[in-house]
């Protein structure tokens, strides 16, 4: 979100407004290129699922079996 914001004797502040949208913003992981001008955000590159797996536990055991 931006929102202008005018400093003087009074406090003055404008409509917030969305800057951009990225639904698949992986635990809000981003940052802000040092001159202030891009946001750097880490999300998916698209919507994948993946496949379980499973681990099994002690399994040279099942090997004597």
């Amino acid at each position: 979100m931006s929102v202008a914001v005018k400093a003087g004797q009074t406090f003055e502040f404008g409509t917030p407004a969305i800057l951009f949208r990225n639904d698949s913003i992986m635990y809000s992981v981003f940052d802000v290129t040092a001159d202030g001008q891009r946001f750097i955000v880490s999300s998916s590159a698209g919507q994948t699922q993946t496949a379980p797996f499973t681990v099994v536990m002690n399994w040279t055991a099942d090997l004597k079996k």
